[in-house]
């Protein structure tokens, strides 16, 4: 006896016994096979079975797109054989002889472990190439993985016969019971990297099995890079349901290669989607060479960057009596003037790999907060000289008097983002934000003013003059200032 399991893309698995004497396949509503689909001619091909010799043969009828037979199109009258595999159209036929003693598609698979091997691979993707070619086309232009997954389910619950069929990801390992899907099996199939078929025994099936009315389970890793990354778990409960057979393991298998792809290639999606949101957020305050650290940070847990404490350098830029200016210029104009400053001043904090944080009329900078940097004094003082010198040619265009002071002091800080993503926004906190603050005070009109430990790490490159003490509010002791001497000293006025 010959039968033809039939694989329709996107039907459940037929099965056709093939009848003495011809039997037709094609579109036409007559023929012995009915496949109707727009690659195959309305008599496509002919298997005549000779019932006496039980011999088999395939002829094709002159179609438009050939028969094929092992991935050979066939130009001849063809003798069939056991677990030969005939394509027509995008339609794959398996043909099994029942009398045949050697294993087969159609044969029950015992229960039990069946390892992965490299081989039973290959072998499943070369003889399911429609099917995944289907699967591929479904899966490619999809980006959301819950979406992905349940379109590779239904294929597979489809083809497989199933009662139920579901792909569950490594994360949802420990709520299987709660998924409807036994653990025993699940477990076997993830120690052991094994397909794991079980059948129901009162004797020897699980509790959880019995409970759920599983008469049939199939659970498939799918494996990436040796790990365990999800499981396809199906199983029927109907009684009079077929076994799994060979042609479905080496089905499951083929899916779970490209569940595999699948899964792996939404996760990156996914993240890159996730790292680029992140990257945008970062570059509100960070220098774009600086965003990789940041990014970096967020992969170790997770998280963005928490608050916590640092030896960094910190830089307040003020524009002085801005209230005034505005009063006098009017929205437009003070806006118009607070945009070229902010844009100036951002590109300069970004230039020397400093983070910016705006403050109304100023900007509060602070530079050393990734801990690949060592020069955080040199930077900041770089930065508060460019800042002077490019207000210095802004106030030229502006044709008003704009007048700012900036004030660096060195020392421990907490800096870190703090809020929901959403609305997640970068702070500093500590006494040297107190004391910069105060130094940009006393350093107006034009003039750049920092602390004793910055001035011990630039005195050797600038040109600096000694102030008096500085009194900052809420502190006992008086504050060493410095100004750096070698920039330009006062604006042109309009």
């Amino acid at each position: 006896m010959w039968t033809l399991r039939i694989h329709i893309p996107g039907y459940r698995l037929q099965e056709y016994s093939l009848l003495p004497g011809k039997n037709i396949i094609g579109r036409d509503k007559g023929n012995s096979i009915i496949l109707d689909r727009p690659s195959i001619s309305r008599q496509h091909a002919q298997i005549d079975y000779d019932s006496n010799s039980d011999t088999a043969t395939l002829l094709d009828l002159s179609s438009t797109n050939g028969t094929f037979v092992n991935n050979q199109q066939i130009n001849s009258r063809y003798t069939i054989q056991h677990r030969d595999t005939i394509h027509i159209g995008s339609v794959t036929i398996k043909v099994h002889h029942h009398t045949t003693k050697d294993s087969s598609t159609t044969a029950e698979l015992s229960e039990g472990t069946h390892p992965i091997t490299r081989e039973l691979l290959l072998g499943a993707l070369d003889l399911h190439t429609v099917l995944l070619y289907e699967v591929a086309e479904r899966l490619n232009t999809i980006t959301d993985l819950n979406k992905a997954l349940t379109e590779v389910s239904s294929l597979l619950k489809k083809h497989m016969g199933a009662d139920r069929c579901k792909i569950i990801l490594k994360e949802q390992f420990d709520k299987l019971h709660e998924l409807g899907f036994p653990k025993t099996i699940a477990q076997t199939a993830i120690d052991q990297k094994s397909t794991v078929i079980k059948y129901r025994d009162t004797e020897t099936t699980s509790a959880s099995a019995m409970l759920l009315r599983v008469r049939s389970a199939l659970c498939t890793p799918v494996i990436s890079n040796d790990e365990v990354i999800a499981l396809i778990y199906m199983y029927k409960t109907n009684p009079e349901s077929n076994s799994f057979t060979q042609s479905e393991l080496e089905i499951t298998i083929a899916i779970s290669h490209q569940a595999a792809l699948t899964i792996q290639r939404v996760i990156l999606f996914s993240k890159l989607q996730k790292e680029q949101k992140l990257r945008q957020m970062f570059q509100r305050f960070i220098s774009p060479q600086e965003v990789n650290y940041f990014l970096d940070e967020y992969q170790k847990d997770h998280e963005t960057p928490k608050l916590k404490e640092r030896y960094v350098s910190i830089l307040f830029a003020d524009i002085e009596n801005s209230t005034a200016l505005a009063e006098k210029l009017g929205a437009k104009g003070f806006g118009e003037i607070l945009r070229q400053y902010y844009t100036t001043a951002t590109e300069i904090v970004f230039k020397n790999r400093g983070i910016v944080k705006y403050l109304g009329d100023g900007i509060l900078a602070v530079f050393g907060m990734t801990e690949n940097t060592s020069q955080h004094e040199q930077e900041a003082v770089q930065t508060g000289l460019a800042i002077l010198e490019a207000m210095s040619k802004l106030t030229n265009s502006f044709k008003h008097s704009v007048h700012t002071g900036i004030g660096v002091k060195t020392g421990p800080a907490v800096v870190g983002y703090v809020g929901p993503p959403q609305r997640l926004e970068f702070t500093v906190l500590g006494d040297a934000v107190n004391v910069a603050y105060s130094l940009q005070l006393h350093a107006r009109p034009n003039r750049l003013l920092v602390g004793e430990i910055t001035h011990q790490k630039i005195k050797e490159k600038y040109v600096t003059a000694k102030l008096p003490s500085i009194k900052v509010k809420g502190r006992n002791n008086l504050v060493e200032a410095y100004e750096i001497k070698n920039h330009t000293p006062q604006y042109s006025h309009a």
